[in-house]
């Protein structure tokens, strides 16, 4: 079966074409622009694992992880933190609000489908 993946980035060009991408390689995508749009998305679907942008409208991405982490109905879906920021005090921070993953802007597909293998099989 398919892993189911949400996309979350605030970029509807770049969440349009990595949908493409990951749906070609047999991933389920959907995705959402807004940290919302997130919970919203939830209702419906359950995604194996969240590619978590942090730059978003309404909630940031760093909002977005503590709440889903912080719920017991969504706090063991694998969050992968996906930021053009590649510092110290990111990568703390990710690990501090409960990501399982970190991949720096720009990235490789090849790098992201290795992330989503590793918290979805």
């Amino acid at each position: 079966m398919a892993a189911n993946i949400l996309l979350v980035d605030n970029d509807l060009v770049t969440l349009k074409r990595l949908k493409t991408e990951l749906e070609e390689c047999g991933y389920l995508v959907d995705y959402s622009t807004s940290g919302k749009e997130v919970f919203k998305n939830l209702v419906n679907n359950r995604p194996d694992a969240i590619m978590l942008g942090l730059e978003l409208s309404e909630l940031s991405g760093w909002q977005v992880c503590n709440l889903l982490k912080n719920n017991p109905a969504t706090q063991n879906i694998p969050i992968i933190i996906v930021s053009d920021e590649d510092n110290m005090q990111t990568r703390l921070t990710a690990i501090e609000k409960g990501a399982n993953g970190f991949i720096k802007k720009p990235y490789l597909l090849a790098e992201l489908i290795n992330q989503l293998k590793r918290y979805t099989h």
